[in-house]
């Protein structure tokens, strides 16, 4: 059986007349971490695969990616030189009881700044991103890339823990409860206060110096492996402008614990501690947690494909056998969770035992209003139709159905009607990160730094007519962008077509940003950019 990667070792030497002989490493027993307590929450019965490198998880080939893609790395060196925490005090041991004993350590000095301080209680374990300690003060901070401002809330209106942050809390609360609690074992004789903060990019913050970004780089290790570096001149950023906010979130956090915020029963079916308790069971040794099938199934990572080693067994369907029946040729049927647009229903579909989308009708279903063109109703319809060659439920279908595509003629001709030819053809290039490029942008700000742009003649001649692409480094394009854009479109009254409405939402960012600037035809710009766009609510809309 392979072993999963939350396994905590201990060494010994093996002595011959006081020469060491050899070096053994005894595997001891899994920990429940942070990362085991994330997958519990997606799904316990996950837990179980995750413990085990014999099941696929295609999870492990993208964890670097994904992390990278949001921002986390870069947050989480820019965060270790907002609290001045130097190389001795940046915890770098793998092995779980080595990283604690440096973290004890550590903890002996009266004021310190630690990164990935590790506590272990009972059979769970932390590494905390930074933790300050001021004599018996402590504060535990996670650090994490998603955005987040001063006005947000953490409840909603129904006292829950609201959905869009509840992982992230869950995470700090957990880390909390690990903490404390390790505290008390370690010094029964102090009293530490621990206070919980969860520091995020801070969209009500802005840059005041360029290149913020550009000062944590992707480099390869002696292993060719991917990491972040910080570059020479990365620690002026200490006392450049804080773009990462600690919110606190300690009485969050207490609630929590206490099993108080009003979601718990619903996300779990427990209040927290029992929860961590039952789970970290079940995750170090090794059995099934009780679960039952869902949408969040059709997510589930751990499933073979045909690039996975064949050694390696599939989690998923093995869930599907043992709790639905499915057998190896149900997973060719097109299943429910295919259907188009219908995210909310695959859970009361799968209640209903139904699976495959030829269990489904239109008794499933319910058209609420007329519409123009196909209703989303009966776009689901077809797509059951054509999927499962129901003819009886083709037929209303089959006069606009040509080779099993779907074409509404008279629709299509209407919309056509009102096309002023040349056709345009815009397609955007874009980036929002955590820490911003430019001076002056708030994190996760919209830049636009490429456009193609294409033509469609009434003949149907297709012309590629021209593009921006930025290549000055340490400029910011976006006014130059769309004046450009303008240059390009304003020679005609051609009819303008979106890749999607990406491009709206960006030049509907661009106006806003052309609002607050002292750029001279900002005035004309922004006429541009309403021509050519729908208009939202948003700062800096004129009367």
């Amino acid at each position: 059986m392979g072993l999963g990667k939350d396994v905590a070792y201990e060494y010994a030497q093996i002595y011959d007349d006081s020469n060491v002989i050899m070096n053994v490493t005894f595997m001891k027993q899994k920990l429940f971490t942070k990362s085991a307590f994330k997958v519990a929450l997606t799904c316990p019965r996950q837990l179980y695969y995750y413990g085990d490198e014999s099941y696929a998880n295609q999870n492990n080939d993208d964890s670097f990616l994904m992390a990278l893609a949001e921002g986390g790395f870069q947050v989480g060196e820019l965060a270790k030189i907002y609290y001045d925490v130097d190389d001795a005090n940046d915890i770098k041991e793998k092995d779980y009881q080595s990283s604690i004993n440096v973290t004890n350590e550590r903890l002996k000095l009266s004021d310190v700044n630690i990164a990935e301080a590790a506590f272990r209680y009972k059979d769970c374990f932390v590494r905390v991103d930074i933790l300050k300690k001021t004599g018996t003060d402590i504060e535990l901070v996670e650090v994490k890339a998603k955005s987040w401002t001063e006005e947000d809330s953490f409840l909603n209106k129904k006292g829950e823990v609201a959905s869009g942050i509840r992982e992230y809390l869950y995470d700090v609360a957990f880390q909390k409860w690990v903490v404390v609690n390790a505290l008390k074992d370690l010094y029964p004789n102090k009293k530490f206060k621990v206070k919980a903060f969860l520091m995020m990019a801070d969209k009500g913050k802005v840059a005041d110096v360029d290149g913020m970004n550009q000062c944590f780089r992707i480099v390869k290790d002696k292993n060719n492996r991917s990491k972040i570096e910080r570059t020479a001149d990365a620690e002026y950023l200490r006392n450049a402008a804080h773009v990462l906010t600690p919110f606190d979130v300690d009485e969050i956090c207490d609630m929590i614990i206490k099993g108080e915020t009003g979601e718990q029963d619903k996300v779990m079916g427990n209040t927290f501690v029992p929860f961590i308790n039952a789970m970290s069971q079940h995750y170090c040794n090794r059995t099934k947690a009780e679960t039952e099938i869902g949408s969040k199934c059709f997510s589930c990572p751990f499933y073979t494909t045909d690039e996975t080693p064949s050694e390696l067994k599939d989690g998923y369907k093995e869930c599907w056998k043992e709790m639905a029946g499915f057998k190896d040729e149900d997973f060719k049927k097109p299943l429910v969770k295919d259907l188009w647009g219908a995210y909310i229903k695959r859970n009361k579909f799968i209640v209903e035992e139904k699976y495959f989308l030829e269990d489904l009708s239109e008794d499933d279903f319910k058209q609420s209003e007329e519409s123009e063109g196909l209703h989303h109703v009966e776009r689901k319809l077809l797509q059951i139709a054509l999927a499962t060659n129901n003819d009886n439920m083709m037929r209303p279908f089959k006069p606009n159905l040509k080779d099993g595509t779907y074409i509404d003629v008279e629709g299509l001709r209407k919309e056509m009607s009102g096309w002023v030819y040349p056709l345009h053809m815009i397609d955007f290039e874009t980036t929002s990160v955590a820490l911003p490029f430019y001076k002056g942008l708030h994190p996760y700000e919209q830049v636009a730094f490429q456009f193609s742009h294409h033509i469609i003649e009434k003949n149907g001649t297709i012309k590629h007519i021209g593009q921006y692409l930025n290549t000055k480094k340490g400029f910011f394009p976006n006014f130059e962008f769309i004046r450009e854009l303008k240059r390009q479109l304003e020679n005609d009254n051609g009819s303008v077509f979106r890749y999607s409405n990406h491009e709206n939402t960006i030049l509907r960012c661009i106006y806003e940003q052309l609002y607050k600037s002292e750029e001279c035809d900002k005035k004309a710009l922004m006429d541009f950019i309403d021509t050519i766009t729908h208009k939202d609510e948003h700062v800096g809309e004129r009367d």
